[in-house]
């Protein structure tokens, strides 16, 4: 599989580290979403019966980490607890906890659901939430930390990608929540993922570690859209 190359980083210094170092395994990139078809809703309900698990297993390990990281990193402690209390509907989890609005969205799509293609994808998806486990719960912080700015990077493209498709289909404005806080949202959550280079220790190999975990979360999604797209041409 050969990955683009050709990125243009946005202006600013913590922004173009971040795109340069992992600009090449970003979603929009992938062959899957390169298709003319790609924004089949039949795939996007696909897609989604992975999403209410990614979103439990995230939160919960997302907590953990900013404990782990309490006493030796302010900075970014703030940023992932912003992001956790935006998961969690800030202060309002009944109305707009984001596994409620998630729950919404996927009712609304009902109708696209394809049970020859959830029941192919159920192996890859396991094995996505493994990955993610194991990265978000590595016994090394940095790691954990690195996973989860790779996960958000990822997160940024799939949302924009889920609120093009959802937009054309005509939902109930309930079904179209989640799309319309996450346009929000997923920016500002990537824009505080840029921040946090900015603030880790300048040890090489801590840094390695960092990074390296990124790109194996990024992998481990391209991977699971690896598997979406032979389905697709099956």
């Amino acid at each position: 599989m050969e990955l683009a190359t050709n990125i243009e980083p946005r202006p600013g210094a913590v922004v173009s580290e971040v795109e340069q170092r992992l600009g090449h395994l970003m979603m929009r990139h992938h062959p899957f979403f390169q298709r003319a078809d790609a924004k089949d809703p039949r795939f996007l309900r696909t897609m989604l019966q992975l999403g209410f698990e990614f979103s439990e297993v995230l939160g919960r390990y997302l907590t953990l980490l900013a404990h782990r990281l309490w006493d030796t990193n302010k900075p970014v402690v703030s940023i992932l607890v912003s992001q956790v209390h935006d998961e969690l509907g800030r202060g309002k989890f009944t109305d707009d906890g984001h596994p409620n609005l998630y729950r919404d969205m996927v009712k609304g799509l009902e109708a696209w659901a394809d049970g020859a293609a959830m029941e192919f994808m159920r192996e890859p998806q396991k094995r996505l939430i493994q990955e993610l486990k194991q990265c978000l719960g590595s016994d090394d912080v940095d790691q954990s930390l690195g996973a989860y700015v790779g996960t958000e990077i990822i997160a940024s493209d799939i949302t924009v990608h889920i609120s093009q498709v959802m937009g054309r289909l005509g939902l109930s404005e309930e079904a179209m929540r989640w799309s319309q806080c996450h346009a929000v949202v997923e920016l500002e959550h990537v824009q505080g993922i840029y921040e946090v280079p900015h603030h880790l220790p300048q040890d090489p190999e801590r840094l390695r570690q960092f990074w390296g975990a990124a790109e194996e979360m990024m992998r481990a999604m391209w991977r699971y859209f690896d598997a979406l797209n032979r389905f697709s041409f099956a």
